[in-house]
């Protein structure tokens, strides 16, 4: 009777010992890269494009717009089935002025030991930039505004020159430079521009490759008894996920993965949530899994873990984002007939 006291009470304390250890949550960040499925999916034979462009005699420096490519997308000068037209209006002078800047040095009492001004040229400025898209079989005719002239004065973008002692100086740098710095300023935010159109016909008829800024959570405490395996597994979770390419087989990342899945079911099991510790252990358990599953392109399964956030209480406001991007993703594969976001891209005429 006294060796069975003494094993139940051996147990009892394990027991107690375990769910008593201190957890502290660690976070690990780190990027997953994929292909970002478009929300307006093309048949591969339409996935052509032209574009043509108004510049309004700003200089395409770098000739991005000759150069203009989009992921997924095909170029065909001939007979695109995206037509692309490009306005930029070109930089406007808004008006300029010299402003006065007042500097003083003091002594160690804060009296004033001496005074002096400096002078900084300031040029406003103005532009407005679209595209429109329409597609040779009617279907499609859009236009997406990158900037608006804009409704006030105080709303005009600002060039400030560097700061001259003398103000004659300034003036005459002003009177010979102005057009240059005007044309510099063009055609800088002219190739921005150019970029962010890019940006847009990705997004909604290519595959653009993204990069996703991520995060899992590990234990922090060295005297819990998952430490050592949340290590372990956190290290296997990130080095997987991280190492993603847009045209990897997403099943052999999902094989890497399937012990670290099931340790973290297993904390789920062995720490039911009934305090702030155990709470903790929850939370790392459901936002690892969820983190897992969105990106090895596992929608379902992602909402499934939202869902029991949700259910138990655990962090609910997040919980109800990680559903609606989980969804999100779900809704994207259906519309795009495509179950992951890494592949090849497709060629024409393959």
């Amino acid at each position: 009777m006294k060796k069975s006291t003494t094993i139940l009470s051996f147990l009892l304390l394990s027991s107690i010992n375990l769910f008593s250890q201190p957890v502290n949550l660690d976070t690990e960040r780190f990027t997953v890269t994929y292909r970002q499925l478009p929300s307006i999916p093309l048949s591969l034979e339409n996935r052509t494009f032209n574009v043509t462009g108004n510049l309004n005699g700003t200089v395409d420096n770098t000739n991005k717009l000759e150069n203009f490519t989009v992921e997924g997308l095909f170029r065909n000068e001939d007979n695109p089935y995206l037509k692309v037209k490009f306005f930029f209006s070109g930089i406007k002078n808004m008006g300029s002025d010299i402003q006065t800047i007042a500097h003083e040095t003091k002594d160690k009492d804060g009296n004033v030991t001496k005074r002096w001004n400096t002078y900084q040229g300031r040029i406003r400025y103005d532009w407005m930039s679209n595209m429109k898209v329409t597609s040779s079989d009617g279907e499609l005719e859009y236009t997406v505004s990158f900037k608006s002239f804009a409704r006030s004065s105080s709303d005009y973008a600002l060039y400030k020159t560097g700061e001259y002692e003398s103000r004659l100086k300034l003036s005459e740098y002003l009177e010979l430079n102005r057009d240059a710095i005007m044309q510099s300023i063009g055609s800088s935010i002219l190739g921005s521009t150019i970029d962010e159109m890019g940006k847009q016909l990705g997004l909604k008829h290519g595959y653009l490759v993204s990069v996703d800024r991520t995060s899992i959570e590990k234990i922090g405490a060295k005297k819990h008894p998952e430490f050592a395996n949340s290590e372990k597994y956190c290290t296997i979770i990130e080095n997987t996920l991280k190492s993603l390419t847009p045209d990897c087989d997403i099943n052999i990342a999902a094989n890497k993965l399937q012990e670290s899945i099931e340790w973290l079911n297993s904390l789920l099991s062995n720490y039911p949530a009934t305090d702030k510790k155990t709470m903790k252990i929850n939370y790392l358990a459901y936002r690892d899994l969820f983190v897992i599953y969105y990106y090895l392109d596992m929608p379902v399964e992602a909402k499934n873990i939202a869902q029991r956030m949700l259910e138990n209480n655990i962090e609910p406001k997040e919980a109800n984002s990680l559903l609606k991007k989980a969804e999100a993703l779900e809704k994207l594969f259906i519309e795009n007939g495509k179950q992951t976001t890494h592949f090849p891209i497709e060629l024409i005429g393959e």
